[in-house]
């Protein structure tokens, strides 16, 4: 059951980082949030992070987003298929990209019905984080149609072409700025969630195997994490939350979505400590 909404709580401003499937998460602090009764005012969210920004502002609760989630990768064999017809079918589009996947297709694939489709349709003010490829600095897009915007933020390099994107080239936005507290609207507390995870051991005895190499593809996914790592330091360093949280989703892999209960299970395991730590946040407001 939602707690009423108190004229006295802060308006939150939710910075939404990051992490591929890991960004799942974000369900479960989000409906922490709904429990709370804390007002969003604004949200700011970079790859998955914009996905889940999109539907909460367009008014899905938590308890929704959980259940398209777990319905969308419940059949791997499905997703596997949706994915297949996705793929280049032109040999000219194969020799240049490869098997990239066009990151706005896949959210046509994917994504339920009922978003909304333009900024101004949206019930709460949302930022697009993306990567101005060219520019080489991180680009914000809060005006105009979404799936665009959204598909220019998912844009993982290797995974998804480059999007363009009024007419420059964009890719995933976590490339430089993993979680985008600084892209956020008005409000009284800022609230990150950071699902960037890092390189963990893995398996059996997982504990005792810090001394074991990592494959190769381990490797480059752990070497993606530690720099979007430093970072996101750097930018929290410049643009500091109030409330800072980090759900236990290390040892998945960012595109593992057929994982998807796992990842929500995970973090409904630290439910308490999540209330707790925006509880203490909301008193802390309230005491200045």
């Amino acid at each position: 059951m939602t707690t009423p909404v108190s004229p006295d709580l802060p308006r939150i401003g939710l910075a939404l980082g990051g992490g591929g499937a890991r960004g799942l998460a974000h369900i479960t602090v989000l409906d922490v949030i709904e429990e709370l009764g804390l007002p969003v005012a604004c949200l700011a969210g970079t790859s998955i992070g914009a996905i889940i920004g999109w539907g909460i502002a367009s008014g899905f609760s938590a308890r929704q987003m959980r259940e398209i989630a777990l319905e969308t990768f419940l059949d791997g064999r499905e997703v596997a298929a949706r994915a297949w017809k996705m793929r280049p079918k032109r040999w000219s589009v194969l020799r240049t990209m490869g098997m990239q996947l066009d990151a706005e297709a896949v959210l046509k694939a994917f994504m339920p019905d009922g978003l909304a489709q333009t900024f101004d349709a949206l019930s709460t003010p949302l930022s697009v984080v993306t990567t101005d490829y060219y520019g080489w600095t991180t680009h914000t897009v809060t005006a105009g149609p979404i799936r665009p915007a959204i598909a220019a933020s998912i844009a993982i390099p290797f995974v998804f072409k480059p999007a363009i994107l009024n007419g420059r080239v964009h890719v995933d936005g976590g490339v430089v700025n993993p979680l985008p507290t600084g892209a956020l609207g008005a409000c009284d507390m800022v609230v990150a969630v950071d699902v960037i995870g890092g390189p963990e051991p893995q398996g059996e005895n997982a504990g005792e195997r810090a001394d074991e190499p990592p494959s190769q593809m381990e490797s480059i996914l752990g070497a993606t994490q530690l720099c979007m790592q430093t970072i996101t330091k750097a930018h929290l360093a410049q643009h500091p939350p109030d409330v800072l949280i980090t759900p236990p989703i290390a040892n998945f892999q960012a595109l593992n979505f057929l994982k998807a209960r796992e990842v929500l299970t995970a973090a409904d395991g630290k439910r308490d400590e999540i209330k707790r730590v925006l509880a203490d946040g909301v008193e802390r407001y309230l005491k200045r």
